[in-house]
């Protein structure tokens, strides 16, 4: 029994010295000296630690960033310390700078296109009765709107 532990100890020897070799010898990286850039989705004053998160509506894309850039016109950031922003899916717009988040196309109006800033009135002889259309409904054969922005099947009439 004694000379098992003894081999034992003998072959673990080697094996903890190497392992604290290793790290001695630097061959695990050592920590960065001086100061640390801001990563992406990330800023500070100095563009360096500490760092602050990018708020929603804005975003971060290159490192050491000493501000946030607000998302532009037809997209959108939900989520805070982001490098990019959202497209604004079919059916949704946004008009400004920083959203948040895309706002869906009112009934009447629609939108197919991703990235839009607007929404597009249903045209004449169409409809659309419901929030976030990607297309309008063409009124029934035979009938039409007499107006753009139509929201219902209702507003389709014999000419």
């Amino acid at each position: 029994m004694s000379t098992s532990r003894s081999l034992v100890r003998v072959l673990a020897a080697p094996l903890v010295l190497a392992a604290v070799g290793l790290f001695a010898a630097g061959c695990v990286e050592p920590p960065p000296s001086g100061p640390v850039e801001c990563p992406l989705g990330y800023f500070s004053a100095t563009g360096t630690a500490p760092c602050e998160p990018a708020p929603m509506g804005t975003f971060v894309d290159t490192m050491g960033a000493t501000s946030a850039s607000p998302c532009p016109p037809g997209t959108y950031q939900d989520l805070m310390g982001q490098s990019s922003c959202k497209v604004a899916p079919a059916g949704s717009f946004v008009s400004g700078l920083g959203a948040a988040q895309a706002t869906l196309c009112p009934v009447g109006t629609f939108q197919g296109l991703q990235a839009a800033i607007s929404c597009e009135l249903a045209p004449i002889g169409s409809y659309v009765d419901a929030p976030g259309a990607t297309a309008a409904t063409a009124c029934p054969a035979g009938t039409t709107t007499l107006f753009e922005g139509s929201t219902s099947e209702l507003d389709c009439v014999s000419p």
